[in-house]
């Protein structure tokens, strides 16, 4: 778990695990506690490890695209207050890089 506080004092709680590591790249499970902007973005680089394809933090610009996927979300309807589900299949080119070649 991670505590970050923002310039305006607002903490932002991240957990974060593990799952697959190769050629020094990790594939992640995220949850996030709190709901700030670009929270996953700058915990991630505030650890030294920015997400890669991040135009923003990742210097190495080895990917065309951020790779970050939101694989479950869930919040709760602004106007009847049921909460709402999604959820995506994590993309097979983020896990085709963790396969053995």
């Amino acid at each position: 778990m991670v505590f970050v506080s923002n310039r305006d004092g607002q903490n932002s709680i991240t957990h974060y695990e593990v799952l697959k590591e190769k050629d020094g790249l990790s594939l992640l499970r995220v949850l996030i506690d709190t709901g700030r902007k670009n929270q996953i973005r700058v915990v991630l680089n505030h650890l030294g490890n920015p997400i890669c394809g991040d135009d923003k933090y990742d210097e190495r610009g080895s990917f065309k695209r951020l790779m970050l996927h939101a694989s479950n979300l869930s919040f709760k309807h602004p106007f009847n207050d049921k909460i709402i589900k999604i959820e995506s299949k994590v993309p097979g080119t983020f896990l085709s890089l963790f396969q053995n070649k």
